[in-house]
């Protein structure tokens, strides 16, 4: 061996060992076993740079060749894997930039909702603040109110009552919520309060009204007029809301004034009694003397006298009828089962006169002395209507009104008349005080009768009902 000092030789041996360093520092670095192959490249290029400078090319020659070509496999393969390596890279590069893209647009997004999140905070700050005033003033209308409201559920039990209706009763709010509502009224309306609700629960939106006595906490008793209606929540479940309000002294005025009116009516029975039987006893004797004279003259006095008393007596039935009206409340009535009550008191059998009535379950608000109404009438055909066969009565409503029709098919009544018949005296063949008081027994609730029959025809009398004063009865309807 013979060292050959060659400088291009040396020169690759020093390229190779710095190779060989920093494939060992890159290893070092990244943990990647590309630079390792590298460096066993170049390791593999300084052995065969070593063997020319000590003179064992010619020696060693088959084996350089192979420590050569091993070195440019090795190298072939580091560039491969550096290759793969700077794509995988560039991909890497791509995606994180693409992803930073991402995240800059989800942040430009972030800001724009995080703005628009401050707008919506703002406005549910301010609807938060408008419904918190909303909800005071809601509160102090529901507590201050003066009338006593009150929540139910379908058990009876009160589910919310305001301030001012527990104060009315004694309590506080707190102390009636939870419990049960029947515990507040008067033992003796409890059974007719219970009844009312189950009905009210039944027919729920419909408003019902009554009037029942409840129990203050210190045991006074106050009477209460309430109106109750049934409604029905979204998940199917009821609940009662009642508005109440205390009429004691209504009613404490109403029962001192029924007891005014019963005195009056008392002392009225003994007075109209008094002159009837005086007025009575003076015809008896009229009637003696007037069997008694045989002066023609004095005869017809007599006469004249005998029928100032009828209209005296006539005169003092008016008063005792007319008296009666509106001292009792008005109620709703059926009409087909009070006209039918009405003609009962008349023999139409006798009289060979048929009735037919459609109705469907109309019932109005009226004084409990409108079968005297459908009395008058119906006894005025008889009496008056001559050829009468047929009467009826039906119904036919308005935009704003109902109106119910009597007819029959007598005579009619005169033209020039229609006006006269509801007045206390006219024609003696037309029962004036009985039509004038059908008239006034309607007035009270505000219904109206006309006649607008033809003469030759039988009559036509038009009961007209204002809206709010009629409702129907019928499922049919």
């Amino acid at each position: 061996m013979a060292f050959v000092f060659d400088f291009i030789s040396f020169i690759n041996l020093i390229f190779c060992a710095g190779i060989v360093l920093i494939s060992i520092w890159w290893y070092r670095k990244t943990d990647s076993g590309t630079p390792l192959i590298i460096g066993s490249a170049f390791l593999l290029f300084g052995i065969s740079h070593i063997s020319l400078i000590f003179g064992l090319k010619e020696l060693f020659e088959p084996v350089l060749v192979v420590v050569r070509i091993i070195a440019y496999i090795l190298v072939f393969a580091g560039f491969f894997f550096i290759a793969r390596e700077v794509m995988d890279r560039r991909k890497a590069e791509e995606e994180t930039r693409r992803k930073h893209d991402d995240l800059n647009r989800a942040y430009e997004q972030l800001a724009a909702d995080e703005e628009e999140l401050k707008q919506n905070f703002d406005e549910l700050q301010k609807a938060e603040e408008e419904l918190k005033k909303s909800e005071e003033r809601f509160r102090a209308l529901y507590d201050e109110n003066p009338s006593m409201y009150f929540t139910l559920d379908e058990e009876g039990k009160i589910l919310s009552v305001n301030e001012f209706g527990a104060s009315q009763l004694g309590y506080t709010a707190g102390e009636l919520a939870g419990g049960p509502v029947l515990n507040l009224f008067y033992p003796d309306d409890r059974a007719a309060v219970e009844k009312n609700l189950r009905q009210c629960l039944e027919n729920k939106g419909i408003i019902n009204s009554w009037k029942f006595r409840k129990v203050r906490k210190d045991g006074t008793v106050i009477w209460v007029g309430e109106a109750v209606r049934a409604m029905r929540r979204a998940d199917g479940s009821s609940f009662v809301l009642v508005v109440c309000r205390d009429i004691t002294e209504q009613m404490m005025a109403q029962a001192a004034l029924e007891r005014a009116n019963e005195k009056i009516n008392l002392l009225n029975k003994v007075t109209f009694n008094d002159i009837q039987n005086a007025v009575f006893s003076l015809y008896g004797y009229i009637e003696l003397q007037n069997q008694l004279t045989k002066d023609g003259n004095i005869q017809k006095y007599i006469e004249k006298e005998i029928s100032i008393i009828k209209n005296v007596n006539e005169s003092l039935e008016f008063a005792r009828r007319y008296q009666n009206l509106g001292l009792k409340p008005a109620l709703w009535q059926n009409v087909e089962q009070v006209f039918l009550f009405a003609i009962s008191h008349i023999d139409f059998t006798a009289s060979h006169i048929s009735h037919r009535t459609d109705l469907r379950g109309v019932e109005i608000f009226a004084d409990p002395s409108l079968e005297d109404v459908f009395f008058a009438l119906a006894d005025n055909s008889v009496i008056h209507g001559e050829h009468v066969t047929v009467v009826s009565l039906s119904f036919r409503e308005g935009p704003d009104s109902l109106t119910i029709v009597y007819k029959d098919d007598g005579r009619g009544i005169p033209a020039g008349k229609k006006d006269s018949i509801f007045e206390k005296y006219q024609d003696e063949k037309i029962q004036g005080i009985g039509l004038f008081l059908s008239r006034e027994i309607l007035s009270i609730t505000g219904i109206e009768i006309t006649e607008k029959g033809r003469e030759g025809e039988g009559v036509n009398f038009e009961i007209r009902v204002p809206k709010g004063g009629y409702r129907f009865n019928d499922e049919n309807h």
